[in-house]
């Protein structure tokens, strides 16, 4: 079973994921998993992982988690339908609504109403002293004085993949790794060419990986798509097979983004160098 939540407004916090007018659809499963499989939903896996562990889980309703959540019945394991209840609860438009329409439809009632402003905080302020000094000390360490043979890795997506998901050979035409694109002119000045394999490293590692050239690219920029790579300790590394992973080039515990925790995962000062 399923429902489509995420394109969908989201009443308990006044998200729009998609169009005002909302549509929804709920779809029951159509075929009961393989008898003696070990085929489960998601939601059934961390749920197996904390029951084990005599954990207590609770779930808040809509897409981002809402203001109220339900407990979980730890002695009962809930069906997906019910979870998808706790998952809905507070929507704009009820699950049991939406059900009535086996296809899917457009609710444009109840209307999207907004409550009027209260207090002084319902006003943008613009240009925080605080955050217009972090976005001085950032640029000065991305555009500051630097040896101008350095590269910098920036994130790429890549059209036949979702990260590296439903990556088939009918869609990666014989490429399932993650290439390194550079600009023609930068492969060059390192006597690389398209398809030749060579090592990215950064401070902390290094990867093997496949380089290519991109013309749209600015000059002194790597482009690589991320979530690809294997075992870091796999000796044989099957790059070519699984791609390359950039988190390694990556430091979890310093150029951390002060208000939320998350490493800085892009501009990332790299070399490439030619794999002998």
């Amino acid at each position: 079973a399923g429902v489509s939540l995420m394109y969908d407004y989201d009443a308990a916090q006044g998200v729009a994921g998609g169009p005002v007018d909302a549509a929804a659809h709920y779809s029951p499963a159509i075929v009961d998993g393989p008898s003696g499989s070990q085929l489960i939903d998601e939601w059934e896996f961390f749920y197996g992982i904390a029951d084990r562990l005599g954990l207590q889980l609770s779930m808040g309703g809509g897409l981002f988690g809402g203001a109220t959540t339900t407990r979980l019945d730890m002695a009962a394991r809930p069906t997906t339908d019910e979870m998808l209840d706790i998952l809905c609860a507070g929507s704009r438009v009820p699950l049991d609504e939406i059900k009535k329409y086996p296809g899917g439809a457009e609710f444009a009632k109840p209307a999207v109403t907004v409550a009027p402003p209260t207090g002084t905080r319902h006003r943008f302020q613009l240009a925080d002293p605080d955050m217009v000094a972090d976005l001085d000390h950032i640029a000065a360490g991305l555009f500051g004085p630097r040896d101008d043979a350095a590269l910098r890795l920036v994130c790429r997506r890549m059209d036949h993949v979702r990260n590296s998901s439903v990556n088939l050979a009918a869609t990666n035409r014989g490429r399932p790794y993650n290439p390194a694109y550079l600009h023609p002119d930068d492969l060059a000045a390192r006597g690389l060419h398209p398809g030749d394999t060579a090592w990215l490293s950064s401070d902390r590692d290094r990867v093997r990986c496949v380089v290519d050239a991109d013309t749209s690219l600015r000059r002194g920029l790597v482009s690589m798509a991320h979530a690809f790579g294997g075992d870091p300790d796999d000796p044989d590394d099957p790059y070519l097979d699984v791609g390359s992973s950039t988190s390694r080039l990556l430091f979890n515990d310093r150029d951390v983004e002060r208000y939320s925790g998350q490493p800085r995962m892009s501009a990332i000062p790299v070399e490439i160098e030619r794999c002998s």
